[in-house]
């Protein structure tokens, strides 16, 4: 039932028709099957939870171990990535026959017949 109070019109009070019930003061017993199937349900939910928390605790560290060889990979791909980038400078640079004939000179020690070698001191 809801009553409307005269002098404030936005106050609403709620009556139930009900009492509320009373605590029965004697402690309820349970049958020895209740408390069985009770303390198999606890031991059931925390097995359930045990095993969540470590398979929590294991994959997360074989997250860890695979971010860090992901970064190890990433830094080697890096790595190769610019090694074939000076590869494809130098086969460029070795199309160009003065510099194959720069780099029979100086790295190999080559000279054409009518050529003297010259050693700076």
């Amino acid at each position: 039932m809801v009553q409307r109070n005269s002098r404030l019109s936005n106050v609403v009070s709620i009556h139930t028709s009900h009492t509320p019930k009373q605590q029965n003061s004697q402690k309820v017993v349970l049958s020895p099957a209740v408390r069985r199937r009770r303390f198999i349900w606890l031991v059931v939910m925390l097995s359930f939870f045990a095993w969540t928390a470590a398979e929590l605790v294991t994959q997360s560290g074989q997250l860890a171990k695979k971010n860090k060889e992901l970064l190890e990979v990433e830094s080697r791909i890096q790595a190769l990535q610019e090694e074939q980038k000076s590869l494809k400078t130098e086969i460029k640079k070795l199309q160009n026959e003065e510099y194959v004939l720069e780099l029979a000179r100086e790295k190999y020690h080559y000279y054409f017949p009518s050529e003297v070698p010259y050693k700076d001191k």
